[in-house]
């Protein structure tokens, strides 16, 4: 033979004689030693009956996220929490089952949840600002409704005051698998993202199942600082009627609120200033414009919007130095 074929079976160090002939068909011989390296582990992969899942839990920004339960599905149903560096491993699992990875978490809904991201998802819907991944979007759905919309802001906006302990139909965190590429970042739910990591016929180690950590309702990511209310190095906003005045400007709550046909606008100036009323629906669309300069002191502007659909509303008012938005509703 010409050629020898060596298994797992075999020792490591193999002895066989090779022989040589020449044309006339003399021959001789010598024996020889063959090491056999089973550098892959392949070998050893055969030879045990059980294999090990590992992974990580980390946010889009790479902090950890601690104390997260996971959840092993199949034969050998078990739980354990990610520690203190977000990483969790399940041992001594028979070989060639299915196993699924699912990641849990609802705790400290309140963490990282501030003024700030409500702003930040206002400017998102109205247009004026847009999210750097879908995680932030994911984040900002806080109904889980597979949207963005005014709703998610009427939540945030009772959780923040702690009228409401909880999102409706979501919890505190959602996670999912690291691998996953979006078709289409600016729009998610383009097709359903895995929030578990399957095994079929798990034959081998996993050191990778990794997920993506996402805070809901927390779009900036600033889940372990200390909530805050004005945020430094941003863009003076305000939601009226919670924060007091920032700079000129002090955006009051329509009244009445919710309205059927007619609705007045108030706010406060300290300054002479030119400034500019908008009122959009909840996509985005302007319905109204007013603008004009206004003195120091307190000012109402009359509105009549019986002609639009119901539904929710913003209304903004931009002078040069900043802008602040608040929410009307319109009843049938």
């Amino acid at each position: 033979s010409k050629s020898l074929q060596v298994s797992c079976a075999d020792p490591e160090l193999l002895l066989i004689y090779v022989y040589s002939w020449d044309p006339l068909g003399n021959y001789d011989r010598c024996q020889a030693a063959i090491a056999i390296n089973d550098f892959s582990g392949y070998c050893h992969q055969l030879a045990t009956t059980t294999v090990f899942i590992a992974g990580k839990i980390m946010t889009e920004s790479g902090q950890p996220a601690g104390e997260v339960q996971i959840d092993l599905s199949g034969l050998q149903p078990q739980s354990v929490n990610t520690d203190d560096t977000g990483r969790y491993v399940f041992k001594q699992l028979d070989k060639f089952n299915d196993y699924t990875i699912l990641p849990y978490s609802n705790r400290n809904p309140h963490e990282g949840v501030t003024t700030f991201d409500l702003i930040l998802i206002s400017k998102f819907i109205l247009g004026t600002a847009f999210f750097n991944s879908p995680y932030q979007i994911i984040a900002a759905d806080v109904n889980n409704s597979q949207s963005v919309t005014a709703l998610d802001i009427i939540h945030l906006r009772r959780f923040i005051l702690h009228q409401v302990d909880n999102f409706p139909n979501n919890t505190s965190w959602r996670f999912i698998a690291a691998h996953y590429q979006f078709p289409e970042p600016t729009s998610p739910w383009t097709e359903v993202f895995p929030e578990v990591i399957n095994y079929n016929d798990l034959a081998q180690d996993k050191i990778d199942a990794n997920f993506i950590a996402i805070k809901i309702g927390d779009v900036n990511g600033d889940h372990q600082t200390e909530e805050l209310l004005h945020w430094p190095n941003h863009d003076e906003w305000t939601i009226a009627p919670d924060l007091e005045p920032i700079q000129n400007l002090q955006l009051l709550q329509n009244f009445p609120n919710p309205f059927h046909e007619k609705t007045t606008v108030r706010f406060q100036l300290r300054k002479a200033t030119f400034l500019t009323l908008e009122i959009k629906d909840a996509s985005g669309i302007t319905i109204k414009t007013i603008q004009g300069i206004y003195d120091k002191g307190l000012h109402s502007i009359s509105l009549h919007l019986g002609s639009i659909p119901s539904g929710i509303l913003f209304y903004s008012i931009r002078t040069s130095e900043e802008t602040q938005i608040g929410s009307m509703v319109r009843l049938d």
